[in-house]
Order: structure tokens, then C-alpha cells, then sequence
């Protein structure tokens, strides 16, 4: 089955009643997860989008936190979920400011770790394409704000931290 065009969706949508369409739109937060929570920022975070992104930036925290004394392959997988969330909570906002203060978090946050099993590769990849997305969301901030952001990467990207760099060798 080939699904409909958005514009033909868009025009059934716009002929049918308030209670159908309520109904449409339960059964597709019940049919999967991500759509439920899709409807769940429209309705209940959309408003307050800085509250928003202070939850998404203490969950990130969390998920960093569980890194400590984890043997690597769960740090492992811990570090590939969380660009993983990111993305997701970035495709729900629709927001490049947005997008751009949740990476920023993230590359600082990754940067600020020590501890972690040295050798591995993955911190440092990841690092480096946290930071490649946060140079293409740049061109789409105000000048100001890309200033400032631009600022704060460079000097994350040359600052060495108090500890031995957990991606380096």
C-alpha cells in the first residue's frame, strides 16, 4: 500500500469533524511510541521550550552519569543513545537554537569527561560529530547568537581538560 500525499492528508483532514480527527489522532499515539511522544511535546512542552530543553539537558546528564565504573560496552552503549535522544528531541522542536544548545551541552559534557576505558575510539568520534552538526546549524542562528556559539566551540575544541582527554591515548 503507497501511502497519501501530505496535501492530500492535509485536505481529507480538513473535512473531516473535530471528533473524528480526535480520534485519528489517539489511535496514532497508541499505534507507537515515538508518535505519543511526538503529541506529548505538542501539547505539554511546546509552550515552555526553555523548560524543555532543561529536561532533555538533566536527562542527558543522567545518561552521562551512569557512565562512571560502567564497564565499556555498556558505556558504550549509553553514549550511542544519547545522540539518539538528541536527534529526536531536535526533530520535535524544530528548533536550530534549540538544536544547537542541546549539542553544545552534549560536546561540552563529552569533553568534561574523564575516566572512561582509554583506548577506545567511540568518545572521540562521537566528539567530533557532535561537533561537525554544530558547525552546519551554525549559518541558520542570528549573528549574535552564532558568535557566541562559535566562541564556545573553538575554545572547547582547544581546551585541554584538568585530566588525561579520555579519547586520546
Amino acid at each position: 500500500m503507497k501511502p497519501a500525499s501530505i496535501d492530500d492528508i492535509k485536505k481529507e483532514l480538513q473535512q473531516q469533524p473535530p471528533k473524528i480527527i480526535f480520534d485519528l489522532l489517539l489511535k496514532i499515539a497508541k499505534f507507537k511510541k515515538e508518535n505519543k511522544e511526538l503529541l506529548t511535546y505538542l501539547l505539554f512542552e511546546k509552550d515552555d521550550e526553555a523548560g524543555y530543553i532543561q529536561s532533555i539537558k538533566l536527562e542527558i546528564d543522567d545518561l552521562l552519569a551512569q557512565l562512571s565504573g560502567a564497564p565499556y560496552t555498556i558505556s558504550k552503549k549509553i553514549l550511542r543513545k544519547i545522540p539518539g535522544i538528541i536527534n529526536k528531541q531536535i526533530k520535535y522542536m524544530g528548533s536550530k537554537p534549540a538544536a544547537v544548545e542541546l549539542r553544545m551541552h552534549f560536546a561540552r559534557k563529552l569533553h568534561e569527561l574523564a575516566g572512561l576505558p582509554s583506548g577506545r575510539m567511540l568518545p572521540e568520534k562521537i566528539f567530533i560529530q557532535q561537533t561537525g552538526k554544530l558547525e552546519k546549524l551554525f549559518p541558520f542562528l542570528e549573528e549574535d547568537l552564532r558568535y557566541d556559539y562559535e566562541k564556545q566551540l573553538e575554545a572547547l575544541k582547544t581546551l585541554q581538560p584538568a585530566k588525561k582527554a579520555w579519547w586520546k591515548k
